[in-house]
Protein backbone atom coordinates (compact mmCIF):
# COMPACT_ATOMS: atom_id res chain seq x y z
CA UNK A 1 0.00 0.00 0.00
CA UNK A 2 2.52 2.69 1.09
CA UNK A 3 4.34 1.85 -2.44
CA UNK A 4 1.17 2.94 -4.40
CA UNK A 5 1.20 6.02 -2.20
CA UNK A 6 5.05 6.42 -2.96
CA UNK A 7 4.05 5.98 -6.94
CA UNK A 8 1.29 8.39 -6.58
CA UNK A 9 3.18 10.82 -4.85
CA UNK A 10 5.68 10.78 -7.36
CA UNK A 11 3.81 11.14 -10.58
CA UNK A 12 2.41 14.50 -8.34
CA UNK A 13 5.39 15.60 -7.93
CA UNK A 14 6.46 14.99 -11.76
CA UNK A 15 3.43 16.37 -12.92
CA UNK A 16 4.44 19.71 -10.46
CA UNK A 17 7.53 19.65 -11.32
CA UNK A 18 6.75 19.62 -15.29
CA UNK A 19 3.53 22.53 -14.30
CA UNK A 20 6.28 24.53 -12.82
CA UNK A 21 8.80 24.58 -15.16
CA UNK A 22 6.82 24.93 -17.91
CA UNK A 23 4.71 28.14 -16.97
CA UNK A 24 3.54 29.89 -19.49
CA UNK A 25 1.72 26.76 -21.33
CA UNK A 26 -2.11 27.13 -21.61
CA UNK A 27 -4.17 26.51 -18.89
CA UNK A 28 -5.68 23.85 -20.66
CA UNK A 29 -2.86 21.78 -20.54
CA UNK A 30 -2.50 21.93 -17.10
CA UNK A 31 -6.27 21.21 -16.01
CA UNK A 32 -5.72 17.73 -18.71
CA UNK A 33 -3.00 17.11 -16.71
CA UNK A 34 -4.68 17.05 -13.14
CA UNK A 35 -7.50 15.71 -14.25
CA UNK A 36 -5.77 12.65 -15.99
CA UNK A 37 -3.70 12.02 -12.90
CA UNK A 38 -6.78 12.46 -10.50
CA UNK A 39 -8.75 9.80 -12.86
CA UNK A 40 -5.75 7.13 -12.84
CA UNK A 41 -5.36 7.61 -8.86
CA UNK A 42 -9.32 7.05 -8.67
CA UNK A 43 -8.93 3.75 -10.47
CA UNK A 44 -5.83 2.49 -8.87
CA UNK A 45 -7.74 3.30 -5.26
CA UNK A 46 -10.77 1.42 -6.77
CA UNK A 47 -8.80 -1.40 -7.92
CA UNK A 48 -7.13 -1.73 -4.59
CA UNK A 49 -10.31 -1.83 -2.97
CA UNK A 50 -11.68 -3.91 -4.67
CA UNK A 51 -8.76 -6.29 -4.54
CA UNK A 52 -9.01 -5.92 -0.89
CA UNK A 53 -12.84 -7.03 -0.96
CA UNK A 54 -12.35 -9.74 -3.04
CA UNK A 55 -9.09 -11.10 -0.35
CA UNK A 56 -11.52 -10.54 2.34
CA UNK A 57 -14.43 -12.32 0.47
CA UNK A 58 -12.55 -15.67 -0.73
CA UNK A 59 -9.28 -16.30 1.21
Amino acid sequence: MSAWMQLALSIIKLISNFVALDNRAKVLTTQCLVILTCSLLVVIVFLLLALFVVHLLFF
